[in-house]
Parts: C-alpha cells; structure tokens; sequence
C-alpha cells in the first residue's frame, strides 16, 4: 500500500532546512518555492512545532481562497479560521449585514481561540476592526434559565438590523409568537427556537425551517448584535495577535502591491471622508503600516515570489501544475512516462462523481492514487518522485486568476498564434521581453511547450504554457524604440513604481478637478 501524499508532504517539510532552523537557529525564516498545498502542510508543521496560533496573510482575497482549499474536506487536527475582509472600500460606513456579521463571528472565535491556523488576507489584516472589548459588548448570551424577556430581546435585534416576520425562513429574520422566539443568526446556517418556561427560558433548540424539526437541543445561544447608529471602538488588527503567535507572509512582492494599493485608495477617499467627516482618521492611522509591521515581528516566515533573490532563504524544491486541457493523448503518455520512471502519482478530484468519471477513463493505470478532496493546484516533489494532478488541470477548467501586480500598457493574449517572433511582450515579474517563439523542453521524460522570452544580454526565459497568464502583449505608450529589460536588474522595479506614481498623480488631479466643477457657479440659460 502507498503512503498518503498528505503524509509525504508532511514528511518533507520537516526534513526541510526551514522547518529544522525554525526555533532550534532563528525565528524570522525566509523561504522559497513554496506554495499552495505544500505550503498548508508546511504552515501545519511549524504550527505543531511552535504550539499555539499561525497566520497565513495573502495578498489578495483569491489567493487566500486558493490556500483555503487545500484545507478544506480533510481531517487536519487543528482549527481552521478564515478572516473575511466585509468588501467594502475604505472609509466606508459600517452595515448590519451578512459581510460584516460573518467578520465580527470571526473575530470572535479568533478572539477565543488558543490553537489553531488563521487564514486571511492584506485588506482586512490592515484595515480598522472593533477592539476586542468593543467585539465583546456586541456579543448577547442567552442561556437556560436566563430571564425571558421577549420585548428587549425584540428591540436588540431589531437595532441590529434584525427584520421581525410572520415566520422565520431565512438569516437576518426573527418571529416572536407568545413564549416562542424564533432567531436566524446573520452568522449561522441553521435559526434558533427559545421556549419560555413561565418567566424563564426553558428550552433552546436549532431546527430546519422548511420541516420544523428540531435538529439538536444547546443550553445557551450567544448572538453577535451589531447596532449600526452605536460608536464602536475600533483599533488594529495587533490587538488580536498574540506575542507568541507566527505570521506568515505569503508572497514578499505581491503583499508589498496589494499595501501600496490600498495606500493609494485612502489617500484618493481621505478628501471626500474628510469632508463628511472632520473626525475621519488620515490615511496612515486608517491604515496599519504592514512594511514595519512586517518587519519588526519576530516569529514570522517569508514566502518569496521570486526565487534567487535572497541567499539567506530556505529553498522548497517543489514544482508548478501541469495542464493538460482535456488532451488525453498526452494525459495517458505522461502517465506511462511517471510510471516507467517510479513516480507516485495522486490526482485530486473534487467529488465521488468526477473520481468515478476519471477512474473509468484511466482504469489502465491502477497505479494512481485518488483523492476526494479539493486542491488548489497539482505540483510535483522530485525529491520523492511525487506528483500530484487536480481534476481541473486535466479537463482544462481553470480558475479566474485576479491581478494585482502593477502592468505597463499591454493586452492579454488569447492565443499566442497572433504573435510574430520578435513582438515585445511583458511579463509580470520580469518585464519587457522580445516573443521568440513556442518551444518544446523535455521534462520528466516528456515534452513540454514553454514560452521563449528573449531579455537584454541575450538572456533567455522560459515560460510554462500554463503560466500564459503571467505574459501580457507590449503596447507602449509613445513612439520611442521599445528597450528590454534585463533580467534580475532594477528597471522594471523603477518602472512600476513610476506608474504607480503618475496613477496617483493622476488620481490626484482628478479628485481635485471634480472638486473644483462642483464648487463652481452655472448660469441658467433660458
């Protein structure tokens, strides 16, 4: 029998240089190659080893949701945590609604929890959250026994933004019928029923709504009630972390972007808020200041998005997905090839279902191992000679990838068939390119199609297809010769800050136009 690949994985993050130096040498880790799920297993490993709470900070909401995933459906041992961010922008004004019920539930159960890992992303780890004893006065705890007073009851969830109704069918929604009290917590997938038993609460059950069924009986219910019109005391994310807690940036570069944008969104919205509000913080106080934050945490892991560039970093030898678009041909010969070569080959199927679907297709090959469990993205472990495929790389599903690097003018390319050799190419990381062509480089014993970028000093760089993404077609902005960018130098680093610089330049001056065409003077005309 093979071993589970959650094991190997496991495996091969504690024999790592990472997880060895982690608190035997140091507390502030620099790490590369690492990324979706041997990065939730190596975030588990560290969590074990330090004992206590490890946060894992995405850039972006999709990449914390991608990480998620790898979680997700699998008996992990310890509590897993998501911080939503409500969606809002900044400087927004606070609702009673689904968004930020679901935040403050969160907040409190982070506020509780002892061990366990939190996921979250760069807007809502920056962004001002209620302190933790204004979370907790919003909290209301109605136990067994309690006094039952339907009429205050009422009156709090209605400022709450509790809607009162004939009957209770769905979350935001109460009903109050005699010496029953029917409650569907914003929060909660299931409503609650409180019996009255002569002045006191005698029973309190869940129950499904479409039967009425009791579905299980608690002895207390404790309520988030968020008066939208009450001054709420709101402070940073610090006040939720503990001193012995580990934090783990995931992705240097793409963390910096994502603060730097919302840097420029206060800055854009501070005017207008300021106008509504003498009182409203600049955007520096709005703002926890992620770069010194970041810096001077000392129980922290660096994930870099660019390997080589630091040679204090451990370095993950794990590589990228492959994706076969629904070309069996080449499925079933890299199959053979991993096969012949001894590799242990997992592929990852999201239900019982799609495992049936594949495992009929490919019952030639009883050597593969099937998992019904979610997974971000395949990668391969050369290290142990395993690899592992998601569903969707095989049939060509791919996700919605959401940018948040800065680009210079380009257009995303559909086909690389419209391009001619020698058309000018951006890429997100490295820049300004010259398309050479597709060209085919043998891998694991098979032939994969890579994208050939020529740079400045005849530099070359290859480009998985399945990476396309990351390739923009060069537009450019005037009429002067396009100049490539060297490969690992500091132009395209100066040229996206430039950019960055002229959009709030111009951000800047639009505000202030508008402002100006709204305090000046018209003149009818008859």
């Amino acid at each position: 029998m093979q071993t589970p690949i959650s094991t190997l994985v496991q495996s091969y993050s504690k024999t790592s240089t990472a997880y060895k130096a982690w608190g035997k040498e140091e507390y502030k880790l620099t790490v590369e190659g690492l990324d979706g799920y041997p990065l939730s297993r190596f975030a588990l490993a560290i969590r074990a080893k330090s004992g206590g709470r490890l946060w894992l900070v995405c850039p972006t909401e999709d990449s914390a949701q991608q990480l998620l995933r790898d979680y997700r459906g699998r008996d992990l041992g310890t509590k897993i945590v998501y911080l939503p961010s409500t969606g809002r922008q900044l400087y927004s004004p606070v609702q009673s609604d689904l968004v930020t019920y679901e935040q403050l539930t969160r907040l409190a159960e982070i506020s509780h929890l002892k061990e366990g890992v939190i996921v979250t992303h760069l807007r809502p780890f920056v962004s001002t959250l209620p302190t933790p004893n204004a979370l907790e006065s919003t909290r209301l705890h109605v136990r067994v026994g309690d006094r039952f007073d339907p009429t205050t009851l009422s009156e709090r969830l209605s400022e709450a933004g509790y809607v009162n109704t004939p009957s209770t069918q769905a979350a935001g929604e109460y009903t109050i019928r005699g010496e029953v009290v029917d409650i569907f917590p914003f929060e909660e997938q299931w409503p609650y029923r409180l019996y009255a038993d002569w002045d006191t609460v005698g029973r309190i059950s869940q129950y499904d709504p479409s039967t009425q069924q009791t579905r299980a009986t608690i002895s207390a219910l404790h309520l988030t009630l968020f008066d939208e019109q009450r001054q709420v005391e709101n402070g940073s994310i610090e006040a939720y972390i503990g001193e012995k807690d580990v934090l783990v940036w995931v992705g240097d570069q793409r963390l910096a972007t994502s603060y730097k944008s919302l840097e420029s969104e206060a800055r854009s919205l501070y005017r207008q808020a300021f106008h509504a509000d003498r009182d409203a913080p600049k955007p520096d106080e709005l703002l926890l200041n992620y770069p010194a934050f970041s810096e001077r945490w000392q129980r922290s892991i660096t994930v870099r998005d660019i390997a080589g560039q630091d040679e204090r970093a451990h370095r993950f030898d794990v590589e990228g997905p492959r994706s076969y678009f629904g070309n069996f041909i080449l499925l079933k010969e890299d199959l053979s090839s991993l096969k012949s070569q001894g590799w242990q080959v997992h592929i990852f199927c999201d239900n019982a279902l799609q495992r049936q679907r594949l495992s009929q297709m490919l019952g030639a090959y009883p050597f593969i191992q099937w998992e019904e469990t979610p997974l971000s993205s395949g990668f391969a472990l050369p290290a142990l000679k395993v690899i592992a495929i998601a569903e969707g790389e095989i049939f060509g599903r791919r996700r919605q990838v959401i940018k948040t690097l800065q680009h210079t003018q380009s257009s995303p390319l559909d086909s690389f068939v419209d391009l001619a050799e020698g058309d000018f190419v951006v890429h997100v990381n490295y820049g300004v390119g010259q398309f050479i062509k597709i060209d085919r480089v043998s891998s694991f014993d098979r032939e994969r199609d890579f994208i050939k970028i020529a740079y400045a000093d005849d530099e070359i760089l290859y480009v998985p297809i399945e990476q396309a993404n990351l390739v923009q077609r060069y537009i450019g902005s005037d009429g002067s010769a396009v100049r490539k960018d060297k490969l690992g130098g500091q132009g395209w680093e100066r040229k996206k800050e430039r950019a960055r610089k002229n959009a709030e330049e111009l951000a800047r001056h639009l505000i202030d136009l508008y402002a100006r065409r709204k305090r000046s003077v018209g003149f009818a005309f008859a």
